[in-house]
């Protein structure tokens, strides 16, 4: 039950049109194992429902999608991302996977996916956010930030629960991203590109809310890779 939940609030932030007051910004990311023709880190970026940046750590592709933010690369952002992209995200994500495979005694091919991001309402100030990691396909762990607690999405990662969440660093990290960088970044983007993403933002929503398909794995793992690269 907390599975389903957690994956409607999570659709409902990245596939609901934001109104004119409230507006959000999803990331949908994927790390891999030795998968075939696959990137280690690759993953889209999109703010009110609009991919804005693709980024492929394997191919050493950071692009933005938005003429507004090729601008912002220009003047800011470009290398900030970068790093995020070829360097930061894909060893966290590597360092994860290699984790659960310890913890789960694995071999093989396996990848870890994290859905997250905020939403900001311009009239009240109000921020909230969601983070969710999903193993090999499957609902895994999600972000509590009203209690700022994992939940566990299946009995298998409990074992990862009581890691993270007594690792004050993991925990008010994750705090920081979802409450304090992410409405910033949001901020900093709706500064650059807010009347393009109104006109943009049904149309381009529509195409990345089927790729939210955690369970169909190698499908969507595929599907969400092509439609990237496009």
């Amino acid at each position: 039950m907390v599975n389903m939940v957690v994956k409607l609030m999570i659709l409902f932030l990245l596939c609901h049109p934001a109104s004119a007051v409230t507006h959000s910004m999803m990331d949908f990311v994927t790390g891999s194992s030795r998968l075939q023709n696959v990137p280690e880190f690759f993953g889209v970026l999109a703010v009110d429902g609009v991919n804005i940046m693709y980024c492929d750590s394997s191919n050493k592709i950071i692009e933005p999608r938005q003429d507004w933010m090729k601008l912002l690369f220009g003047n800011s952002t470009e290398e900030q991302y970068t790093n995020l992209c070829f360097v930061d995200q894909p060893l966290i994500f590597r360092n994860f996977i290699q984790d659960f495979m310890q913890y789960f005694n694995h071999s093989g091919a396996h990848f870890l996916q994290r859905n997250g991001g905020c939403q900001w309402d311009e009239n009240t100030g109000e921020v909230t956010g969601t983070a969710e990691f999903a193993y090999d396909g499957e609902g895994f762990l999600a972000f509590d930030i009203k209690t700022l607690t994992y939940l566990p999405l299946k009995p298998e990662a409990i074992i990862v629960q009581h890691q993270w969440n007594s690792n004050i660093n993991v925990i008010k990290s994750t705090e920081e991203i979802l409450k304090i960088h992410c409405p910033e970044q949001l901020k900093l983007f709706l500064s650059y590109g807010k009347s393009s993403l109104q006109r943009k933002g049904k149309s381009e929503l529509m195409k990345y809310c089927f790729i939210i398909c955690w369970g169909s794995v190698w499908g969507c793992i595929n599907d969400l890779y092509l439609h990237g690269t496009q």
